[in-house]
């Protein structure tokens, strides 16, 4: 039996975490002194932005639509996984005006099926405003969270007309990148549920889920359900579940034990875990 452990985390999403302590020993000459320095260089690092050259970052330049969105697909990974199609979606499915060999095509239908606000008539190249950015990122973290995002998160930018530039912008993702991550560690501190998957037969595997080191007995972990989204092989198995602990006032050895709930799934389908009341 495979007995290696894996800590789920339950809110279903891969967080992509940006360490903004300090400045590259490869950053922008341009970048120097900036506000977003640091934001800055942790971005480039990680993949998340470029400069305008190897060198150059243009702090103080606008960003358009094409790259604020492109920016909030990789910042926040977003993506199409639990998605399925008749056909491969292409960019002319959704706009007039984004050609489907265009460099930010892929990102803007990653966004549009993540339920950005895209309407078909957009201009990719127009300048975005402080307000539209913080919005648009205020939906890409809905996308990836059941945590309503807090209105203060963004500071003033929510609202502004003001023209978003390349250095805000870098500040403004990464308070959504850091509220992601943060949302995430905080999830997997309240529900430190493990998961353990092993083969049952031929085709079936055995899901057992435990909830370890319960202080006493009473403590019980419940499947409520199965929901299955797309199809196998890359499809996935949702699987509900509930804790629940000793009723008040009623008596329980005191032992410590894992409790457990075990459920079974196709071979071929992955697995999400989501926790219910």
């Amino acid at each position: 039996m495979n007995n290696k452990w894996k800590r789920v985390t339950l809110i279903g999403a891969v967080v992509l975490s940006v360490a903004v302590g300090g400045a590259s020993a490869y950053g922008f000459e341009d970048t120097k002194g900036d506000p977003a320095e640091a934001e800055i260089n942790a971005l480039s690092q990680a993949g998340i932005i470029n400069g305008i050259t190897e060198s150059q970052f243009n702090p103080r330049g606008t960003m358009t639509l094409a790259q604020g969105i492109h920016m909030i697909v990789k910042g926040l990974g977003l993506n199409l996984d639990a998605l399925r199609f008749i056909k491969e979606p292409v960019a002319t499915d959704m706009f007039d005006h984004v050609a489907n060999d265009a460099w930010y095509a892929q990102s803007m239908i990653i966004a549009f099926h993540n339920g950005l606000t895209l309407p078909r008539s957009l201009d990719p190249n127009a300048n975005l405003t402080e307000g539209a950015f913080a919005s648009l990122l205020i939906e890409g973290l809905r996308a990836k969270t059941e945590q309503e995002p807090p209105a203060t998160l963004f500071g003033d930018a929510a609202g502004s007309k003001a023209e978003l530039s390349r250095s805000k912008a870098a500040q403004l993702i990464t308070k959504a990148i850091t509220f992601l991550k943060n949302e995430s560690k905080d999830d997997q501190k309240e529900q430190p549920v493990l998961m353990e998957r092993t083969k049952a037969a031929e085709g079936v595997d055995l899901v057992t889920l435990t909830w370890p080191a319960r202080p006493t007995a009473g403590y019980s972990v419940k499947i409520e359900g199965i929901d299955f989204e797309g199809t196998a092989p890359s499809g996935i198995a949702v699987i509900r579940y509930s804790l629940h602990e000793p009723k008040p006032g009623s008596i329980n050895a005191q032992v410590i034990s894992d409790v457990q709930a075990t459920a079974y799934v196709g071979s071929d389908w992955k697995i999400e875990l989501k926790p219910v009341k």
